[in-house]
């Protein structure tokens, strides 16, 4: 099964890419091919369950996440009432991008395992040489965020790009510059 969350009345659908180690690996925004098909029924789910938050007077974040299943069956899962995971990386990114022209970013939050520790700062210089630095002026980029991991390889990032390919692209460079496991 694949997990994708609609989160916020004024939010976006996105997907839980995979878990590792115990922990999420990524978010991102727009669903991929594989879950667009979900985008309509999670809006209408979010919108009904946003009218039915605020007719009780709640006009605060909310999450509705969802389970589809191999055939591509979506079931609702649970609600929070309260920011969360991707509550918090659409704020963060809408923070980070605001001025853009509609369409929205392309975004994915994630985590990665470096192979051997490098402090922040490293890891920032990183980023700076291969242009991979989130730039204010262009929207795009990458950001470290969530401090610096006590163990120097569980880093957790940040990709905002003109469109899902773009997000794809960086985040392939960023497994070479920070030496991610797997990339």
């Amino acid at each position: 099964m694949r997990f994708v969350s609609r989160d916020d009345l004024r939010g976006e659908a996105s997907l839980l890419l995979d878990t590792a180690q115990g922990s999420f690996t990524g978010y991102s925004f727009p669903l991929p091919p594989s879950c667009a098909h979900m985008a309509g029924a999670l809006e209408d789910w979010g919108t009904t369950l946003g009218r039915h938050l605020a007719d009780h007077g709640y006009a605060g974040p909310f999450g509705l996440d969802a389970l589809v299943d191999t055939v591509g069956v979506a079931y609702a899962s649970e609600s929070n009432i309260r920011r969360m995971a991707t509550t918090t990386s659409h704020a963060m990114v809408t923070r980070l991008t605001a001025g853009w022209a509609p369409p929205p970013p392309a975004w994915s939050v994630a985590k990665g395992w470096a192979r051997s520790p490098v402090d922040f700062e490293g890891a920032l210089a990183r980023l700076r040489v291969s242009l991979l630095a989130f730039d204010p002026d262009r929207g795009e980029g990458v950001v470290l965020y969530a401090d610096a991991p006590p163990d120097g390889r569980s880093w957790r990032y940040a990709v905002t790009a003109r469109s899902a390919g773009d997000v794809e692209e960086q985040e392939t460079v960023l497994a070479e510059v920070l030496e991610f496991e797997g990339g």
